[in-house]
């Protein structure tokens, strides 16, 4: 289920404050350590596998003595079975309270359940309350690690990188245009109401000017349209350099628009869009349902990914020819796929025969530089007692990735027996299924008619056109327009229509005369006026500090760097949406268990530090200047 009005909430992003991401860690007051003895029995619930699963849970049960080595053993049969999660019982020992949750019992759970975020972040929290932060922080790193592996936490860190990204375009680019709007209003205002009459009073001239703003409300254009008069009047009034950032600001507008919204409606969708990748997950994960199965054999003339989870079945179930034939027909359709391979010869070698599992094996290394194929490998070489091939398959494997050996290894001890372990379809496969079968057009556009409900938001081209027309009009009308420009040294507008004779350059003809012909005026008045303007300057520069301060991209703005202006904006915007939307624009699937609110902290805190470098930046060259 997601937000009634996920995007809303994030687009309501005001206030930027630099979190302190680990503040979750200390949610429980400190409690003693419960011995590890204290880890309850917990029934594995009986799902697709019937087999797989009671053999798990008979591991679990039948398990006596250390109860460290009682998860090592579930673990180890669970791998043994190809399983690398054993989420169900890791869910059920984290069951309860967070505030009630023993350190044992965490540490079990993150053993049993490596790729689950919020296995992980039980453990922070348990740490944090025995007093361990070195500790709690590595665990929650893992966490944070553990987001991309798990592939309903990882939906999830894509819905939110999709909304943070479209915030950012749409906010931050439509915030720099109303700043830069505000900037040359004055002048702006001034300007057009010349062109309607010199005699117009100022108050008309910004009732006109805003009269233009809002008609495109008044002609169903909604916001797109105010923005669009907003980069007109923008293009019109500012220098060369500045009306380019503008273009860049309307490039970022049209993508968050007509690209972005889309993408974010893909990611809301995407965990329900194609219901066999989930399938095929929930098979190879042991977690699959009766309707999951039926599903998987009716997709099987038509999908291999779910021919290749039916196959582990029957592997997984003892049916071992089955499997192998299984396993046989999709290597004759896809002979150089390395998971294929890799579990294929897992089932070969069960069957006692080691030189074809060695030669599928070999197949799955030439495709997969995967540290779990070449252990297999080693294995292999064992049970055909090829010692020297058998150390070389095991170094290159401890070379790819000592600790997945190291952990193998162990197992393998635990166990007392051979045993190898099967790939599982890659996640980002999985994922992309998803994303492909999600159709995030139609909420996409929705989205875009409420923002640009008009012509401009109907037709992508036509709104990009318009953009693309008053940006290269705006330097030659500009020119016909007269425009009016500020005095250097006081600040005052010249207008060559109200001014009449003008000095040379960009200064009044007052200032003109006070800085260049000194001796044309009285002493007393000069440095009375050079008084009055040094208090005006100490005035602006206060103003100035204030407004970098306190005004998103102001910063750049009062610097007169445009770029760092709309960089200023726009990482405002990332880290206001991260603080807003801590959860993300989809809720917790049961994965996270906080991890989502450290890595919105830890964006915003490090999307914060760099919106306070460029207001040092900006007004360290203001200073400079």
């Amino acid at each position: 289920m997601v937000h009634r009005r996920p995007l809303a909430r994030v687009l309501a992003a005001a206030v930027l404050l630099v979190g302190a991401p680990l503040a979750a860690l200390a949610e429980a007051a400190p409690g003693a350590l419960e011995p590890l003895a204290a880890v309850p029995d917990v029934s594995v619930p009986n799902g697709g596998f019937t087999l797989r699963e009671s053999a798990v849970e008979q591991v679990w049960r039948a398990a006596s003595g250390d109860p460290a080595e009682r998860v090592e053993r579930t673990r180890a049969a669970a791998l043994k079975l190809g399983v690398r999660n054993v989420e169900p019982a890791a869910r059920a020992l984290l069951a309860g309270s967070p505030a009630d949750l023993s350190l044992a019992r965490a540490e079990a759970a993150a053993r049993l359940a490596p790729d689950l975020p919020s296995a992980h972040m039980a453990r922070a929290r348990a740490r944090w309350r025995e007093g361990d932060p070195t500790g709690a922080v590595r665990a929650a790193l893992a966490a944070l690690t553990a987001l991309d592996r798990d592939l309903e936490a990882s939906v999830w860190l894509r819905a939110s990188a999709a909304a943070l990204l479209c915030v950012t375009l749409l906010v931050g680019a439509a915030g720099f245009i109303a700043l830069t709007g505000l900037m040359v209003a004055r002048r702006a205002a001034h300007d057009i109401g010349d062109s309607v009459s010199t005699a117009m009073p100022e108050f008309a001239r910004a009732a006109l000017l805003g009269l233009l703003l809002v008609a495109p409300l008044a002609l169903g254009e909604g916001l797109m349209g105010v923005a669009l008069v907003a980069f007109a009047v923008g293009c019109l009034f500012v220098k060369g350099r500045h009306r380019f950032v503008l273009v860049i600001a309307a490039g970022m507008l049209l993508a968050g628009t007509f690209y972005a919204t889309r993408l974010v409606a893909a990611a809301l969708v995407a965990l329900g869009a194609d219901p066999l990748a989930q399938a095929v997950a929930a098979a190879e994960a042991g977690n699959a349902s009766p309707i999951q199965i039926a599903r998987l054999e009716q997709a099987e003339p038509t999908s291999v990914r779910a021919a290749a989870a039916l196959a582990l079945r029957a592997k997984r179930t003892g049916y071992l020819e089955e499997a192998d034939a299984r396993f046989a027909e999709l290597l004759a359709e896809m002979p150089n796929d390395p998971v294929l391979a890799n579990n294929a010869a897992n089932v070969r070698l069960a069957l006692g025969d080691p030189d074809a599992a060695i030669e599928l094996y070999r197949t799955a290394a030439r495709r997969l530089d995967s540290a779990l194929v070449y252990y297999n490998l080693s294995q292999a070489y064992g049970v055909a007692i090829d010692l020297e091939e058998q150390d070389a398959a095991l170094t290159r494997a401890q070379t790819i990735d000592r600790g997945v050996v190291d952990e193998l290894s162990d197992l393998h001890s635990l166990l007392g027996s051979t045993f190898v372990a099967d790939l599982a379809t890659p996640l980002s496969e999985l994922r992309a299924s998803l994303f492909a079968a999600a159709d995030g057009a139609r909420a996409g556009e929705s989205f875009a008619m409420r923002w640009a409900p008009g012509i401009l938001g109907r037709e992508p081209i036509a709104c990009s056109a318009a953009f693309g027309l008053l940006a290269l009009l705006s330097a030659p009308l500009g020119r016909r327009l007269a425009r009016s420009t500020r005095c250097r040294r006081c600040g005052g507008r010249l207008c060559p229509r109200c001014d009449g004779a003008r000095a040379p350059g960009s200064v009044c003809l007052s200032c003109a005369r006070l800085f260049h012909r000194p001796e044309t005026t009285d002493p007393s008045l000069r440095m009375a006026r050079l008084a009055q303007l040094e208090r005006r300057n100490a005035w602006r520069r206060r103003l100035s500090v204030v407004v970098a301060l306190l005004v998103p991209g102001g910063a750049g703005a009062v610097s007169e760097r445009p770029l760092l202006s709309l960089l200023g904006v726009s990482l405002f915007c990332a880290a206001g949406a991260c603080l807003v939307a801590s959860e993300g624009v989809v809720p917790d699937p049961l994965a996270l268990g906080g991890a989502g609110r450290l890595a919105s902290g830890l964006a915003a805190s490090v999307f914060g530090l760099l919106y306070l470098a460029v207001i040092g930046f900006a007004i360290r060259g203001t200073g400079d200047t």
